[in-house]
């Protein structure tokens, strides 16, 4: 397991434009000129699809609006807000770097004490951009997208080795929620010399939608984590077969 840090200025463009907390990014003036002066691929970037299929030939219409997200792109790039983002982005790239380095071999270890196997000898490219746009998830072709503030100690690391398991561990419909067991509680607890499963420092820890199901499964995986015999794979067995019989 291994962490590359990047910056990519056409994904920081969407997050600070029109991604999940774009509202953080202040500058409705640049919005405007942009929605002005691209409309087509500032509506698309909401997922408004539809004016895509007004054409009648859609292999023209992708290649137009290949040219269109660029240009769009580029005049973003060209204003003094992007500077003063770009430049926040890439300290915060930095940081997270730093981070890594101090603690990769310490997470790395308990994380496969945790699942109790080795983890793939894969490097996943993290594209940063800053708490103040935020997000975090998995792209796929172990690509994870991520920022976010340090809520509490070892925040980044956490979710970033949550974001990572889901590269290779799939569990089916409870992946989620023992991948949080395993980062977002077990992993935060060990790296943080102790606490407490689905709380930190007042902070709820986990999405509220799984906390009942990891509640269910918290008493078998106590008993996972205490028995030498069993794999992470294992746990997964056992957490299916627990569901099919409710």
């Amino acid at each position: 397991m291994d962490l590359k840090f990047s910056v990519n200025e056409n994904l920081l463009v969407y997050s600070a434009i029109l991604g999940p907390k774009s509202k953080n990014f202040k500058a409705k003036t640049v919005k405007d000129m942009l929605y002005e002066r691209h409309p087509i691929p500032f509506k698309l970037l909401r997922a408004d699809l539809r004016v895509l299929f007004a054409g009648e030939n859609l292999e023209s219409t992708f290649k137009e609006l290949g040219e269109q997200f660029v240009r769009l792109s580029n005049d973003f790039k060209m204003t003094t807000e992007h500077k003063g983002l770009l430049e926040r982005t890439i300290n915060y790239k930095i940081e997270l770097e730093n981070k890594w380095i101090e603690k990769k071999e310490q997470a790395i270890k308990h994380l496969e004490d945790i699942l109790k196997i080795k983890l793939p000898d894969k490097t996943a490219t993290v594209f940063v951009v800053p708490p103040e746009i935020g997000g975090g998830m998995y792209l796929g072709d172990m690509k994870i997208f991520w920022g976010h503030s340090e809520d509490w100690e070892n925040y980044s690391l956490v979710y970033l080795a949550h974001e990572y398991l889901h590269s290779f561990l799939h569990g089916g419909k409870h992946e989620h929620a023992i991948i949080e067991l395993a980062t977002d509680n077990e992993l935060r607890i060990r790296l943080n010399n102790g606490g407490q499963y689905f709380t930190e420092n007042g902070y709820p820890v986990g999405h509220e939608r799984l906390r009942s199901l990891e509640e269910k499964l918290l008493p078998q995986w106590k008993n996972y984590l205490i028995d030498k015999n069993q794999t992470i794979y294992d746990f997964i067995k056992l957490a299916g077969n627990l569901s099919s019989r409710e």
